[in-house]
């Protein structure tokens, strides 16, 4: 089984222990297929990455929408780029910036979708739009889905990630994946129609199952790799010591009393309660 493979099976095996939404098992799928970005064999796919956000970014602001997200592409381009190959992305540190960065920019596009349609309704070209026609609902077998344009700018940006980061022959199982879990399981954007701080119960549930989710996949990674005689150098860049199969035993114990504690508590992270 090539490397994509096996990482993206374990990853999306790893998560759904914890995680019963197909949507996060994408997330996850995407986190466990970031490490190897660090590859001189990944520096096309680095390219496109950086001339991706770079296009985006000059897009945004002409139209005047924040540039973030774009910016937060050629971030992890520049990243991934100077790390050498099971440094930096293999190492606990690495992946927990790498996750959080792929989660901000998630959580930007869910936190600017209001201003995002103020911004398009004043455009020069005076193309307004309806929001009822962005407010709709539909009953499946999984519940009842709140058609929003907070999930429409969420599913952008989830192919936009599965786009860039993912194996091309990934991209269809991964969309079906992540369609499949916004029709069984959906999830309530009604939840950010008012979104102050401090937040919601279950707007910081949503949002810390969303990081982690993506870290999961991340340290999935690192585990099969810390069973390789390479090893990993889990703590870089503060040390360059290698750490192997113990390591990653370690960290599947860590996830796995995670799951269940979280099994215990009705899958709330933290004690929150829905």
């Amino acid at each position: 089984m090539s490397s994509y493979k096996a990482h993206s099976l374990f990853s999306i095996i790893l998560s759904f222990i914890i995680f019963t939404n197909p949507f996060y098992l994408v997330l996850s799928l995407i986190g466990g297929n970031l490490s190897d970005f660090d590859h001189e064999i990944k520096n096309s796919a680095i390219l496109k990455i950086m001339i991706f956000g770079f296009f985006l970014s000059i897009l945004l602001y002409f139209i005047h929408i924040p540039i973030y997200f774009g910016l937060i592409l050629i971030l992890l381009g520049i990243i991934f780029y100077f790390s050498k190959h099971r440094g930096f992305t293999h190492s606990i540190f690495g992946i927990t910036i790498i996750s959080f960065l792929i989660f901000l920019f998630i959580l930007l596009g869910i936190l600017l979708s209001k201003d995002i349609i103020s911004l398009l309704n004043n455009n020069p070209f005076n193309i307004g739009l309806d929001l009822n026609l962005f407010n709709m609902e539909f009953i499946t077998f999984g519940g009842v889905v709140s058609f929003n344009f907070t999930l429409i700018l969420l599913s952008i940006l989830i192919i936009i990630l599965i786009f860039l980061f993912l194996n091309k022959k990934l991209f269809i199982p991964a969309i079906l994946l992540y369609s499949i879990g916004i029709l069984i399981m959906p999830v309530d954007f009604s939840i950010f129609n008012k979104f102050i701080f401090p937040l919601g119960s279950k707007q910081l549930l949503f949002f810390l199952s969303i990081f982690f989710s993506i870290l999961v996949g991340g340290l999935s990674h690192l585990i099969l790799d810390s069973f390789t005689p390479s090893g990993i150098q889990l703590f870089s860049p503060f040390s360059k010591k290698k750490y192997y199969k113990k390591s990653g035993t370690f960290i599947l114990a860590s996830l796995l009393l995670f799951s269940i504690y979280n099994i215990v508590y009705n899958f709330n992270f933290f004690g929150i309660i829905l």
